[in-house]
């Protein structure tokens, strides 16, 4: 059953994903507003989940199932506790791309669903030019 896990972290994997995508545009390494610290906050935290949720739940037990690593040894009760945290974990991740939505302008907001809304506007890929 430790599996549930693994397909657990799947989602949650995909929707930070799209969190740290959502918000890199917008990241500054200098600033002092309270928006400049809650994006630098937002985009550690989705980068360190992303991590954890790629190597824990994915990588390790792919490396288990072509033997580069040992059996696991989790009982039932931890494999239904991480998949716990990693639902709680997509459930965050979502209710944080419902808010990166609605700062969309309204005219434009239509176009796109929480989910696409970390691709606005149309074109910004991970890195862009300051238009200030």
């Amino acid at each position: 059953m430790t599996w549930l896990n693994e397909i657990a972290a799947i989602p949650a994997l995909l929707i930070w994903a799209l969190v740290f995508r959502g918000f890199w545009p917008h990241l500054r390494l200098r600033g002092t507003g309270p928006l400049h610290f809650m994006v630098q906050g937002v985009s550690v935290t989705s980068a360190v989940v992303v991590a954890r949720l790629l190597y824990w739940d994915v990588l390790r037990p792919l490396l288990r199932a072509i033997d580069l690593l040992p059996p696991v040894t989790d009982t039932l009760h931890l494999a239904l506790a991480n998949g716990l945290f990693n639902s709680i974990t997509a459930l965050s991740g979502y209710l944080i791309l419902v808010g990166l939505h609605h700062t969309l302008p309204a005219d434009e907001r239509r176009f796109y669903t929480p989910f696409t809304a970390p691709f606005y506007p149309r074109g910004i890929m991970f890195f862009r030019k300051d238009r200030e």
